[in-house]
């Protein structure tokens, strides 16, 4: 597998976020007063707080009906209707037709990625000391992680599932470009030993514990490469924290050594925290959901 260099300044799951950004205070700002209007006019002239209102011009509107009633116009040209937890930006996005759905959809991808980057770092790095992957890039692996992250999640956007995506599904997508690797069958004996129910989860537990086994000959080898890691440094607060434990526990993880200790500088890499995580059968219940 071979990656190649960013060639413009912004990723185009960042440029479409921007750009919805913008376009949603445009929608506020030109149709927040009306929808204010409709919303009052429920609350005083209706009984119920879910309403279809017919747009029949510019700043105009009528009351059709209840949602119950008339609920079925609710999806037809000029005609919305107001929900019961909706409130006046709900409803002037809807007036705008924005496609809110699709800017949220993009916010918990673009998370999800985040999410998901240092895991895809560590696994770059095992496949690159492994000479499984050619760089001829002159990123970061951990800014070739974000770059891969974020593509995956850009061609997840239009994709009805999953409906709620996870770092675990940004993380697959990338695994799946990049080539699992490894003996498949040997995979799953390793998913059914680990009790983890599906080949995805075996094979980032694998690949954790093979960058947990081998970080220091990994970053040796990139080294002698030229190829920078980058990537957020945590502290001991903060890696507690990515892992879901309390500082105190955490410490007494990495005490004994049953948590990767931290490097020369006192911090950890999130990468370190995240294969740790992965490396784990069971996750702690408060460590992010994968």
């Amino acid at each position: 597998m071979t990656t190649t260099a960013i060639t413009g300044p912004l990723h185009p799951l960042v440029k479409y976020l921007r750009q919805a950004a913008v376009e949603r205070r445009h929608a506020l700002n030109t149709h927040g007063h009306m929808a204010k209007e409709i919303l009052r006019h429920q609350h005083w002239n209706t009984a119920s707080d879910q309403g279809v209102y017919e747009i029949t011009g510019p700043s105009r509107w009528r009351y059709v009906g209840t949602a119950e009633d008339k609920g079925h116009l609710a999806d037809q040209p000029d005609y919305v209707a107001t929900t019961a937890r909706g409130g006046y930006e709900a409803l002037a996005l809807a007036l705008a037709g924005f496609r809110a759905h699709r800017q949220e959809r993009a916010i918990l991808l673009n998370d999800a990625a985040w999410q998901a980057t240092p895991m895809i770092a560590a696994t770059l790095g095992v496949r690159l000391a492994t000479g499984d992957l050619t760089w001829d890039t002159g990123e970061s692996v951990s800014d070739a992680a974000l770059r891969l992250a974020r593509d995956a999640a850009w061609k997840m956007l239009d994709s009805p599932n999953p409906v709620f995506p996870r770092a675990g599904d940004v993380y697959a997508e990338v695994a799946e470009w990049l080539g699992y690797g490894g003996d498949a069958d040997e995979l799953v004996r390793h998913a059914a030993a680990a009790n983890v129910p599906d080949r995805r989860g075996a094979t980032r537990m694998a690949l954790a514990r093979e960058y947990l086994a081998h970080r220091e000959t990994i970053a040796a080898a990139l080294a002698g490469t030229g190829i920078e890691w980058g990537g957020e440094r945590l502290s001991g607060r903060q890696a507690a924290a990515r892992a879901g434990l309390a500082d105190s526990t955490w410490r007494a993880h990495v005490s004994p050594g049953a948590a990767p200790a931290a490097d020369g500088d006192g911090a950890w890499p999130a990468a370190v925290v995240d294969a740790w995580l992965n490396s784990r059968a069971r996750y702690h219940q408060n460590a992010p959901i994968w």
